[in-house]
């Protein structure tokens, strides 16, 4: 159509149709001229973000030559030399801008869709090479080079005790004591720091007669999670317990010290609540006199480590043709807020993919596993199960996969590392295996693998009471258990044992 004859029309349309032309001309303004979008600026406000937490960019664009067009995707470029990645990631946005400047804005992260497989935005440093904007209407693409440099840290940790280290002799703590038989000093000790707590007991403590002295802090125990120091004992004879008190209540873990103990020790309390008093109480249960108990290094970390989870789901929540479990994204938050509670621990999962594994059986599933995880992520191998966070997984932590078939056992996972296995149905119940995995059971299952991950053991409940790690071995243990709500998928404590096994490797993917 000739523009002479085009603007005829617009006119006519102008004259006959009044305000309702309006829309029409706009139309064949849009379908008839071709637009042009520059891109004016792109604004990143932060240049370090979180592990987990979307990353921000803002854009300016400018419409020229039509009224409106889509915005349908935005490419991005980006590579890091800490995990060999160099690609891009699609963001579809289906956004409409108008004539003029637009104001946009985009979040990108922790998952990128790339051009072959997907990656997590894990901890290291990234470079952002080129964006590029794709539209619907007939507007040619617009694209920018670049050259931002970002970083992605772990939270931040923070000390909680002040004066820890008691270079300051006294000061933030106070003191408390049961009688007159200890005394409390400041000095110091050649395997210790420059400054520590002596605790000396001035007369002879027999056994029935103990005694204890203390010192505590008002302190925000937010995202804390277990108090740690540094010990040293002096005695021919003794027995010394130290017990951790919260705003006045003792914790369930209490240690037994005497001059054989390991010099670094800490007491589990589970997640704080806000400003409490913390009390360090040290017992003579008894001791000799003149018995000295150094104590140096006092620390309450306020952390959170977070891990990256990706999941392969085999129709985990079918059962026959019935919807019998929760979704994974779900199970997954919930194991998350068990670890979160006790170990500070942050399960996030990233991603979930189909698998469609023909024979489950323990013997091959996790070769299975390991190379459908490389294949859909795009990697160069399997996935590596290396210890700890690996940059050849893609910036993905752990690898969790799952299915509603019927195993050797209900799940298994590599001690202290980066794969778990979950199945709905087993066989290691033996006369009770028609018990599979119902909605209920579903997190305790993935809180007994993962906790394998970060080194927590199988208990036997010949020997060991009740937990998510402590299974029966004969058919009435099974029963007892089950008929009484003790069974390990029935339960989501974790033994103390466990707890500080665990605590030893909470940072393995940090």
């Amino acid at each position: 159509m000739k523009r002479s004859t085009l603007f005829g029309i617009i006119l006519i349309l102008i004259v006959g149709t009044g305000v309702g032309g309006f829309f029409l001309i706009d139309t064949i303004i849009n379908n008839y001229f071709s637009g042009e979008v520059n891109i004016v600026a792109v604004i990143w406000p932060n240049n370090t973000s979180i592990k987990g937490e979307p990353i921000e960019i803002s854009v300016v664009l400018k419409l020229e030559g039509i009224n409106k067009a889509t915005l349908e995707l935005a490419e991005i470029g980006i590579s890091s030399l800490d995990y060999s990645l160099n690609d891009s990631t699609k963001l579809f946005l289906n956004k409409e801008i108008v004539r003029g400047s637009n104001f946009l804005t985009m979040e990108i992260g922790p998952l990128l869709n790339l051009s072959n497989g997907y990656f997590a935005l894990n901890v290291g440093e990234y470079k952002v090479n080129s964006l590029n904007f794709g539209f619907i209407n007939k507007v040619q693409e617009s694209n920018i080079s670049l050259d931002f440099t970002f970083n992605i840290k772990n939270p931040e940790e923070v000390e909680r005790i002040i004066n820890g280290d008691f270079n300051d002799y006294l000061n933030s703590w106070e003191g408390g004591l049961q009688d007159n038989r200890t005394v409390a000093t400041i000095t110091t000790h050649p395997s210790l720091y420059n400054n520590s707590i002596r605790f000396t007991n001035v007369e002879e403590i027999n056994p029935g007669d103990s005694t204890w002295i203390s010192i505590s802090q008002t302190l925000d125990l937010t995202q804390a999670y277990y108090l740690s120091f540094e010990q040293v004992i002096e005695s021919t004879n003794c027995s010394i317990e130290v017990n951790l008190f919260i705003n006045e209540i003792k914790q369930d873990m209490t240690l037994d010290l005497n001059t054989g103990s390991e010099q670094y020790q800490n007491i589990h309390f589970g997640e704080g609540e806000g400003i409490s008093e913390v009390t360090l109480q040290i017992v003579f249960v008894y001791a000799d006199n003149s018995t000295n108990v150094y104590l140096d290094n006092l620390s309450i970390l306020s952390y959170e480590h977070r891990v990256f989870v990706f999941m392969l789901n085999d129709n985990w929540e079918i059962s026959g043709s019935d919807l019998a479990r929760n979704d994974l994204f779900t199970t997954m938050l919930e194991t998350s807020d068990i670890f979160e509670r006790e170990l500070g621990i942050k399960l996030i999962p990233v991603l979930e993919l189909p698998w469609y594994p023909e024979d489950v059986s323990m013997s091959i599933i996790d070769e299975t596993a390991l190379e459908t995880a490389g294949n859909l992520l795009g990697l160069d191998n399997i996935w590596d199960t290396e210890y700890g966070r690996s940059s050849n997984n893609n910036g993905f932590d752990l690898l969790t996969s799952f299915s509603n078939q019927t195993s050797d056992h209900f799940g298994f996972a590599y001690y202290e590392n980066n794969a778990a296995f979950h199945f709905a149905e087993s066989e290691e119940l033996g006369d009770f295996s028609y018990l599979g995995i119902i909605a209920d059971w579903a997190e305790n299952l993935v809180q007994h693998e993962i906790a394998h991950n970060f080194g927590a053991l199988d208990r036997d409940r010949t020997f060991d009471p009740p937990s998510v790690m402590s299974k029966p071995v004969t058919p009435q243990q099974v029963w007892d258990d089950f008929y009484y709500g003790r069974l390990w998928l029935q339960v989501n404590n974790w033994l103390i044992e466990d707890i500080l096994l665990m605590l030893e490797n909470r940072a393995m993917f940090d």
